[in-house]
């Protein structure tokens, strides 16, 4: 590693060069990565609504229906003509309308009231389409081209093309605000006026070279789109601090930049390799949730981690050297207020803290487990907006209704019409669609309309259409869904196909309840790990892991308290997430005790801990809070917007734990620790007593530096030095 170091340090200007490069190369490539945003694509391959969808796509050649179009005013010899319109576009894969059930050129007094209100109302048509794009957006508009400017447009399909025109705009401000706070935050925690813009530059290289490369997959999510590349940022910023902070404590002690660089990365790396491996893991347990927008986004997460410590541990030494001269001539006083005094309060209250945390602890266990939960995407509207104005609109003229389809095996027109018959009189179904009530499908299907042939019989299954009065996610809709289900299974034993969104909500419901304890036990046995072989010990994984499993509790049940709903992908990743990217927090924090308590009592190496401590995790604790915040606060996208309010909150509350309750539970747990530690070293300090004890201020006081400090040449430290560094440090 020396060498490499060496070879690094030597061949700066190369370094940046080859950066620049690839950074260029990975923004153009970045834009050419797809996006999905349709989160039913993510459900199991096995799930029986995935199941019922491929078996559409594959018989019919379409997908669901997720489009309601509404033209007021409209005849109904222009409506037929209207969804021939429709049915020509090439973003429109089907239509179902009225002509398909009755015989529109007789009167329609004549014909089923509920079956011609539910597709011609007031004088307006309303149509039930399949829209397949890429590109949702460009399709709504294109479907207002062609009916209209006064129709109306609801459904799946104006989720997704909000989804997509919210994505890009709300990153770029959620980018453009935090930036300027972060740059003030990292003032704080650096030492020169330049070190904020070579973090950010750094950081920012590590998340577009990570951005480029997910062009090696067919798509990303558009959730790991919008938090992605921030979240990257924020969990991946301290590395690139414990970097700078090494270096400048080697050049306070009179080492040249040359060997100071040298000697930052080969004694940091350790430290940013067990951060940034706690934070990859905790990515990677996502891998193994079956509903696979967790695998989406724990590979890109993982991979970007793996990005942004590779371009501390070689960009930013390369930037550092480079711009040295600048630096150190921009260099500010130490910014960051001394902790010792909230240190030595916080110890003082330790009991109380103890106390009040291990009350709360079932208390929150409990309420985090009977959270009320949302399993879609559920995206409100600004009411200001067309979207909302058109839900509204076809909501008032037909109510709140969606349809399903529902494939049954062809060639049994007596079991499809008892089917039909039975689904007709349940409660929230208002309409049922199917070839055998057809005017003339007691006819050869020759003389039979093509257009209804082809979207209602395939070779091998006859297609129902059902219309269901209920929301798409509610227990109401799920208890329908299964109802449904076991009448279509008792006519049909060989087995049928329903798909539509309630039925995708239903699977994901359970596909995502069977992931938690999977992905939770892993992140924990998988971070407990690292632990244990960073600190040899085993009662030190159980207490970091008690202390920032309880944050995650608190955090968790705070809906619950609240009365109020919680995204269900929401808590189970942030479940890992925050695991991950805030247990360094108390890694550090035991690192420094463990040190300290080599020749210090427990309460004296607790609070000198703590004072150094602080300085070092505000600054990263600051930023991934404000950067669940500002997702929260500017995103109009319902998971992502809560998303980034628990990551915030999750943020802060790691933080208070890692703060007040820690020390008091490692001071009370002392002994057990060394007892459970191998090679604690903790014997020299034995017999200290507190007025004994050198204080961290005397051991950390800054050498005087000599006039060479500005020379670029190797330096290797003296033998007295170097003993220092390796030893005490």
């Amino acid at each position: 590693m020396d060498k490499l170091n060496t070879s690094i340090l030597n061949h700066k200007r190369t370094v940046i060069i080859v950066y620049a490069v690839l950074t260029v190369v990975s923004i153009f490539l970045a834009m050419a990565v797809p996006v999905n945003y349709n989160m039913i694509d993510y459900l199991p391959e096995e799930a029986p609504s995935t199941k019922s969808i491929d078996m559409m796509q594959k018989e019919f050649d379409e997908g669901l229906p997720n489009c309601n179009i509404y033209v007021p005013n409209i005849s109904l010899i222009r409506a037929r003509e209207m969804k021939d319109e429709l049915l020509k576009m090439s973003e429109v894969s089907g239509v179902v309308w009225l002509d398909m059930l009755v015989d529109i050129t007789v009167p329609l007094e004549m014909a089923d009231s509920r079956t011609v209100e539910t597709f011609y109302k007031d004088g307006g048509a309303r149509y039930i389409a399949t829209v397949d794009s890429e590109n949702m957006s460009e399709a709504l508009e294109n479907i207002r081209t062609v009916a209209g400017g006064e129709a109306a447009i609801s459904g799946q399909v104006i989720d997704l093309a909000f989804a997509q025109n919210a994505t890009g705009s709300e990153m770029v401000k959620v980018v453009a605000l935090l930036l300027p706070l972060i740059l003030i935050i990292l003032v704080f925690a650096t030492r020169s006026w330049i070190d904020p813009l070579l973090v950010l530059i750094t950081i920012g290289v590590g998340v577009l070279l990570n951005m480029g490369s997910n062009i090696i997959f067919k798509n990303i999510s558009f959730i790991t789109q919008a938090v992605g590349a921030v979240l990257q940022m924020a969990v991946s910023i301290d590395y690139a601090v414990f970097l700078l902070h090494r270096f400048n404590q080697y050049t306070d002690e009179g080492m040249t930049p040359f060997a100071a660089m040298k000697l930052a990365m080969r004694t940091s790396v350790v430290s940013i390799q067990a951060s940034a491996m706690t934070t990859l893991l905790g990515f990677l347990a996502l891998i193994f949730m079956r509903f696979r927008i967790g695998p989406d986004m724990g590979i890109v997460l993982a991979k970007g981690i793996i990005f942004s410590f590779l371009t501390v541990m070689t960009l930013l030494p390369a930037l550092i050297l480079a711009s040295y001269r600048l630096g150190d001539r921009l260099r500010h006083r130490n910014l960051m207020p001394s902790f010792a005094g909230i240190s030595k309060g916080i110890i003082k209250v330790r009991w109380l803290v103890i106390i009040i945390v291990l009350i709360f602890i079932p208390v929150t266990y409990l309420g985090q487990l009977n959270n009320d939960f949302i399993y879609g995407i559920n995206d409100e509207f600004d009411p200001a907006s067309r979207y909302a104005f058109d839900r509204q609109l076809i909501r008032d003229k037909f109510g709140e209704e969606q349809q399903w389809a529902l494939l049954v095996p062809r060639g049994q027109p007596g079991s499809e019409r008892v089917l039909m018959d039975q689904l007709d009189k349940l409660p929230g179904i208002t309409s049922v669609t199917g070839y055998a009530r057809l005017p003339g499908s007691a006819l050869p299907q020759e003389f039979v309309p093509a257009d209804q042939v082809e979207q209602l019989l395939s070779p091998n299954y006859s297609r129902i259409i059902i219309t269901a009065a209920v929301p798409a996610e509610s227990e109401r809709s799920f208890e329908l869904v299964e109802t449904v289900r076991e009448r279509a299974e008792a006519l049909y034993p060989e087995g049928v196909h329903l798909a539509g969104e309630s039925v995708s909500l239903v699977d994901m419901r359970d596909t995502i309840h069977k992931d938690n304890s999977i992905v939770n036990g892993l992140a924990i046995l998988a971070v407990g790990l690292v632990i244990l072989l960073t600190f040899r010990s085993l009662s030190i994984p159980l207490v970091l892991l008690l202390t920032i499993e309880t944050a995650i509790w608190f955090n968790l049940s705070i809906p619950y308290f609240f009365g109020t709903k919680l995204s269900y992908l929401g808590y189970l990743i942030i479940s890992t997430v925050q695991l991950g990217a805030t247990v360094d927090y108390a890694i550090l924090y035991t690192q420094l005790y463990l040190e300290e308590r080599q020749l210090k009592t427990p309460r004296q190496a607790a609070k000198d801990a703590l004072t150094n401590t602080l300085p070092a995790i505000l600054p990263p604790a600051m930023i991934l809070m404000l950067t669940g915040y500002m997702l929260s606060w500017i995103s109009t996208l319902s998971m992502v917007n809560e998303l980034g309010l628990v990551l915030g909150r999750g943020a802060m509350l790691s933080f208070l734990m890692v703060v007040l309750f820690l020390p008091a539970l490692i001071m009370i747990l002392d002994k057990p620790i060394k007892a459970l530690t191998l090679k604690s070293g903790w014997n020299r300090g034995a017999n200290v007593t507190e007025e004994s004890v050198v204080s961290t201020a005397e051991l950390n006081k800054p050498i005087d530096k000599p006039s060479n400090e500005s020379s670029n040449e190797p330096n290797e430290p003296n033998e007295p030095l170097q003993k220092y560094v390796n030893g005490n440090r």
